[in-house]
C-alpha cells in the first residue's frame, strides 16, 4: 500500500505530468476542452459506454472532439482540403465498411499507401474498430512485403493503385489475406482485379460509429535496412488504458503511467504549448515510426498538410503558402534543402516555422547549424531545430530543445537530454559508466516494456536485458551521457569496423567528411584487407556538377581532427548513395558490393 501511494505521489510531482498537461491544454484550447466535456456528459451515448462498453469510449471522444473542431481544416491531401466534420463522414463510412467485409477486432489490416487523407482514415477506421494496421513500406521489394505481410498474419491488405502490378504478382504469397481494397486510380481497374475499390465503399457505408474495440493501430514496422522488416505492437503499449489490448506490460499499472506521461510530455519539449495552431507538414512517410511525431498534432486538434513525395523546394513553398509550424523532417531532407541554390531559398518566407524535429539518422553538426541559420534568415523568430533519440521499439528517450544550445553550443552536437523515457549506458563489464565514458545505450519506455515482434517473438531475446531488476532495450549504440545527462551517439556497434585490432566507428568520420561544403552524403564502411582483415572505406556523393578529389578530402578530414587509422584508406566517388527518404542509409547494399564474393569463399 505504501509503495502505491509513493508511485502516485511520483507521478502527480513528476515534472513530466505538469508539462504533458499544459502543452495539452494549450494545443486543444481550455475553452474548447470545456466544451467538449459538457457535450460528452450531455451525451447519452457516451455515458452509457463509459458504463457498460469502456473499450468504445475512446471513440466516443473523437466524434465529439471532430465535430467540435468542425469546419476547421483537418487534412490537406493532393491539394484538397478536408475539414474535420468531413474526415469523421469519411472515418465513419470506412469503419463501416471494414465491419461489411467481417473483419473482426484484433485482426490486422496492412496498409501500403503515400502520405494521404485516406491513410490518416484507414487509420482512424481501424482504431475504432479495433483492427492494427501493420504499416508496409511501400519501397519494399515483392519478396520483403510478402516476409512482412505474413509475419503480420494481416487478414485484408490496403494499398495505393500504383502498386497494382506488383500486387496481383505476389498476391498467391500472401497467405493470410482475404481482403484486398485499392486507394485511387479507377473502380473498372479494382474490380478486374477483384479487388474493392475503396472510394466506392464509402458511398455505400452508414456515417454512424462503427462498432468496434477501440486500440490505436499503429503498428509499424523496424529493421528494413539489415533485413525483412519485423513488426511492431505499438497498439498493445496504445491500448493499455483502454482495456483493448492484447498483451499486458511487464510492469505494474503504475510504472506503465509514468513511462506513458513521460513519453507524451514531448509535446511541451518539442514547442506544443507555444503553438495557438500546429500545422504540421508530413513529409516522411508515415509507414516509417519516426514519422508519427510528424501526426502527432492531428490527434490534439491539428491540421496535416500531406506531402506524397519529398521535392526540395516544394517543402519551402508549403511552408511559406500554408502557413506550417510543425516538421518531422530527417538529416536527409534536410541536406537537400540547405543544398538549394540561394536564389530560390530566398524566395520564400519561412516565418511560421516553430518545431522542426529530427531523427531517425544521426544529423551532422553543420546541418544542425544550417538549417537553423536558413530559417533565421527567412523569417524564423528563433531556433527551430529539434531532435530526439529513440528506436522504432523506444520511441523518444532524450530530446533537444533550442533552450538547451541557444546558450551552450556544445550540446547542438548531442542528440538530447533523457526526459521521455530511461536510458543507461553501460561500460564492456555491464556496469554503468562514468560521466563522458563511452558505452552501450540501453533504453526503457512505455513501449519497451510492452514490446513484441508479431511473428518474430524470438528476437525479443536478443534485445531486451535486466538491468538492475528492470528490462531495457539494446538496439547496439554506442555513446556516452555528458553531466547534465544529455546524450552524444558515437556509432553502432554493428557497423563497428576492426581494422588490424583497431575499433574505427563510422558515424565520427561520416559526421567529418559530411561538413566539407562540395559533400552532400557519405557512406563509411569496412572493407576487405588480406593483411588487416578490413580497412575503412568511404564513399562519397557530391553536390551536382561539384569536383574534388581524393586528395583534397583526405586534407579536410586532417583538418577535422582525424588522423592515422581514423582517415579513410579508400574514397569512391559515387552519383547517389542508396538511402531512403526516411533518412535511412542502405548500407547493407553498399557493404554487399564488395564483401559478397568473400562470405562466398568463407
Amino acid at each position: 500500500m505504501i509503495k502505491t501511494v509513493k508511485s502516485i505521489v511520483n507521478i502527480i510531482t513528476m515534472e513530466q505530468s505538469r508539462y504533458m498537461l499544459w502543452a495539452q491544454i494549450k494545443v486543444i484550447g481550455f475553452v474548447r476542452i470545456l466544451k467538449i466535456i459538457a457535450a460528452l456528459l450531455t451525451s447519452k451515448n457516451f455515458i452509457k459506454a463509459l458504463i457498460y462498453k469502456r473499450e468504445t469510449t475512446v471513440s466516443h471522444v473523437l466524434s465529439v472532439l471532430w465535430s467540435n473542431l468542425g469546419s476547421k481544416t483537418a487534412i490537406i491531401s493532393d491539394g484538397k482540403s478536408y475539414s474535420f466534420l468531413e474526415f469523421k463522414e469519411r472515418v465513419f463510412r470506412a469503419g463501416n465498411s471494414l465491419n461489411a467485409l467481417g473483419i473482426k477486432p484484433h485482426e490486422k489490416i496492412a496498409v501500403m499507401l503515400y502520405n494521404s487523407n485516406e491513410y490518416m482514415e484507414i487509420m482512424f477506421a481501424s482504431s475504432i474498430t479495433g483492427c492494427p494496421n501493420p504499416a508496409v513500406n511501400w519501397h519494399l521489394n515483392e519478396d520483403d512485403i510478402v516476409v512482412a505481410v505474413n509475419r503480420s498474419k494481416a487478414v485484408a491488405f490496403v494499398f495505393d493503385h500504383t502498386a497494382i502490378e506488383k500486387i496481383v504478382k505476389i498476391r498467391e504469397k500472401l497467405t493470410s489475406v482475404k481482403q484486398y481494397i485499392m486507394v485511387g486510380g479507377s473502380e473498372k481497374l479494382a474490380l478486374e482485379n477483384d479487388f474493392f475499390f475503396y472510394e466506392s465503399m464509402l458511398k455505400k457505408a452508414q456515417t454512424t460509429l462503427p462498432k468496434g474495440k477501440f486500440i490505436v493501430a499503429l503498428n509499424p514496422y523496424t529493421g528494413g535496412t539489415t533485413g525483412a522488416p519485423k513488426s511492431i505492437n505499438y497498439y498493445d503499449a496504445f491500448s493499455t488504458l483502454f482495456g483493448t489490448a492484447e498483451n499486458a506490460p511487464r510492469v505494474s499499472i503504475l510504472e506503465f503511467i509514468e513511462l506513458l506521461i513521460k513519453q507524451f510530455s514531448m509535446l511541451y519539449y518539442l514547442n506544443g504549448h507555444k503553438i495557438n495552431d500546429i500545422r504540421s507538414l508530413v513529409i516522411a512517410p508515415i509507414y516509417h515510426a519516426g514519422a508519427l511525431v510528424g501526426i502527432l498534432p492531428f490527434f490534439l486538434g491539428g491540421t496535416l498538410v500531406m506531402m506524397k513525395k519529398f521535392d526540395s523546394e516544394k517543402v519551402l513553398e508549403i511552408i511559406d503558402k500554408e502557413n506550417i509550424s510543425w516538421i518531422f523532417a530527417v538529416p536527409t531532407i534536410m541536406q537537400r534543402i540547405i543544398a538549394l541554390d540561394d536564389k530560390i531559398k530566398s524566395k520564400y518566407d519561412l516565418s511560421s516555422l516553430k518545431t522542426l524535429i529530427s531523427a531517425a539518422a544521426p544529423c551532422p553538426l553543420e546541418v544542425k547549424q544550417k538549417i537553423n541559420d536558413l530559417f533565421l534568415k527567412q523569417g524564423a523568430d528563433g531556433f527551430v531545430f529539434h531532435e530526439y533519440y529513440g528506436a522504432a521499439e523506444t520511441g523518444m528517450i532524450t530530446l533537444l530543445q533550442p533552450d538547451d544550445y541557444k546558450n551552450n553550443t556544445k550540446r547542438l552536437a548531442s542528440v538530447g537530454k533523457i526526459r521521455c523515457g530511461e536510458l543507461k549506458v553501460l561500460n564492456i563489464d555491464g556496469k554503468e559508466c562514468e560521466i563522458n565514458e563511452k558505452g552501450r545505450i540501453h533504453n526503457r519506455s512505455m513501449m519497451t516494456v510492452i514490446l513484441n515482434y508479431q511473428g518474430a517473438g524470438e528476437k525479443l531475446k536478443e534485445v531486451l536485458f535486466i538491468i538492475d531488476g528492470q528490462e531495457y532495450y539494446d538496439d547496439g549504440l554506442i555513446g556516452y551521457l555528458d553531466e547534465d545527462n544529455f546524450l552524444y551517439l558515437t556509432g553502432r556497434e554493428k557497423e563497428l569496423i576492426i581494422m588490424g585490432g583497431v575499433n574505427v566507428y563510422p558515424a565520427e568520420l561520416e559526421e567529418k567528411i559530411v561538413n566539407h561544403e562540395k559533400v552532400i552524403d557519405v557512406a563509411v564502411i569496412g572493407i576487405p584487407d588480406s593483411d588487416l582483415g578490413e580497412i575503412v572505406h568511404a564513399e562519397v556523393q557530391l553536390e551536382k556538377g561539384a569536383g574534388l578529389t581524393e586528395k583534397e578530402l583526405l586534407k579536410h578530414c586532417e583538418k577535422e581532427g582525424l588522423f592515422g587509422f581514423k582517415l579513410p584508406k579508400s574514397i569512391k566517388f559515387v552519383d547517389e548513395l542508396p538511402r531512403h527518404i526516411d533518412g535511412k542509409l542502405m548500407k547493407r547494399e553498399v557493404k554487399d558490393k564488395y564483401w559478397k564474393n568473400v562470405k562466398q569463399i568463407g
